[in-house]
């Protein structure tokens, strides 16, 4: 019986040395310098539970998990072989995973490269599953890290929103929805702006993974995003002239009937007028549809003629909307465009083939660009009255006439009011074709000159002697 006691005592006296000596490790990990400490976290054996705590931990907490759990999914991966991606139990790891790398991310106790390397992971993931919610969430809990290095905390939402992207894309591809995705293009052009404020140049230097997916669901659209993308660029202080961006317009031979003997061909793919394109593209392009509408019969009954005419007539009038915002058009910061033409010339005479067509709607979203509403302005009145007069609308004109001689009054550079006055009665004096309205028209004129002879500039007064008013 004492031989039992004197066993039970010294089991008991090894049992609290054990634990003095526990106790010891464990202060001594407390106290080593973070890079020297190992991780707290044991190695997870393939049946422990996976429980993880969503509190707030330090650093080392969430890098000693994410290293257990990586190890038992490699495991795991290992004893599933080809069956990996189907397991439910690998799905679930990966998601933790997931969640560790998005909460090193933003633990405030880690430095630049490892947060880096945890958010590409977590965006990367998240890209495959289309999490654009939790990517979202990403993006605004850096954004409010105000007390972060400020250069550091953009490059890391410029991280997050690059992700978020291509999974917006994704997203509505595998939804196949053309509407929604023709909606995000505009995203496409702000990314490469905000590409060229950072050194990172993360679009810049994977270009084609942000338009081959749309090339590969729809080819139009596709091609919309190459442009957008590449004007975006041309926005940038960083421009990017990637292959990836180029556009190869195929031609796509359409054959009718236009009540005739015969048929007619003619290139579908010329009625589709892209924006932002270049220069030498739109003048090509005019071109080769008003060779279009030439060779269609002009007062032809058949309908088919008269819908090709208004849809050859609607696509030059694109040309001539898009010209004036053409990438080539767009100034380097120093001010140099890439282009030979004047941005001037090529706004001016757009204007002057919209106010002429009536093309009110097409002038004012031009007026929208603060950089060429100085001159779209004075073509408006024009379109107006050209419009009015085709309508016979008495209201209108006078609206129009109104409109032209309050600008012309004052807009302080009269060699740029000269040759707005001469373009607002061209059309009208091309439309003079009865005694009635050669009458109506002096009347109008007669209307310019009283009201520049009564203005109180000198200079405004001479107005009233220009040619095109007498």
């Amino acid at each position: 019986m004492r031989k039992e006691t004197l066993r039970h005592i010294a089991g008991a006296v090894a049992l609290v040395c054990l634990s003095g000596v526990s106790t010891v490790d464990a202060a001594s990990v407390q106290t080593a310098s973070p890079s020297a400490r190992p991780a707290i976290t044991p190695a997870l054996q393939d049946d422990d539970e996976i429980v993880f705590e969503p509190v707030e931990k330090n650093a080392e907490y969430y890098l000693g998990r994410r290293g257990a759990l990586q190890e038992k999914l490699n495991r795991l991966d290992a004893k599933l072989g080809d069956d990996a991606l189907k397991s439910a139990e690998r799905a679930k790891l990966v998601a933790e995973i997931t969640e560790l790398h998005r909460a090193i991310a933003l633990a405030d106790d880690v430095d630049f490269s490892e947060r880096w390397r945890s958010l590409e992971n977590y965006s990367t993931n998240a890209l495959v599953s289309r999490d654009v919610a939790g990517l979202e969430s990403v993006k605004k809990e850096l954004e409010a890290k105000e007390d972060w290095k400020e250069r550091d905390r953009l490059r890391l939402v410029h991280l997050v929103k690059t992700f978020l992207l291509k999974a917006k894309i994704a997203k509505e591809i595998d939804e196949k929805d053309v509407e929604k995705l023709d909606a995000l293009l505009p995203e496409l052009a702000q990314i490469a702006i905000d590409d060229g404020e950072l050194n990172d140049a993360l679009v810049y230097k994977n270009v084609a993974s942000y338009v081959d997916p749309i090339v590969r669901f729809d080819a139009r659209l596709g091609a919309k995003a190459k442009l957008t993308l590449r004007r975006g660029f041309y926005l940038s202080k960083r421009r990017s002239f990637d292959k990836a961006l180029n556009v190869e317009y195929t031609p796509k031979i359409e054959t009718v009937s236009l009540g005739g003997p015969g048929i007619f061909s003619y290139d579908k793919s010329l009625l589709d007028v892209p924006q932002y394109e270049t220069i030498p593209f739109y003048r090509k392009r005019i071109a080769a549809l008003q060779a279009l509408l030439a060779s269609v019969p002009e007062n032809s009954e058949n309908e088919t003629a008269q819908k090709l005419r208004a849809d050859v007539r609607k696509a030059i009038m694109d040309g001539y909307e898009y010209a004036p915002l053409a990438v080539d058009l767009i100034p380097f910061p120093g001010g140099a465009i890439s282009s030979s033409e004047d941005p001037k010339t090529i706004l001016r005479a757009s204007c002057k083939r919209l106010a002429a067509a009536g093309e009110t709607e097409r002038l004012e979203r031009l007026a929208e660009n603060e950089n060429l509403r100085g001159v779209v302005l004075g073509y408006l009145p024009q379109a107006s009255a050209t419009t009015a007069s085709s309508k016979n609308d008495e209201s209108k004109k006078i609206v129009a006439r109104d409109e032209m001689i309050k600008r012309a009054l004052e807009n302080p550079d009269n060699v740029e009011v000269a040759a707005e006055i001469a373009d607002f009665f061209k059309p009208l004096q091309a439309a003079a074709n009865t005694d009635e309205k050669k009458a109506e028209l002096d009347a109008v004129k007669k209307q310019f000159r009283d009201a520049f002879k009564n203005a109180e500039s000198p200079a405004k007064r001479r107005l009233a002697y220009l040619e095109a008013l007498q």
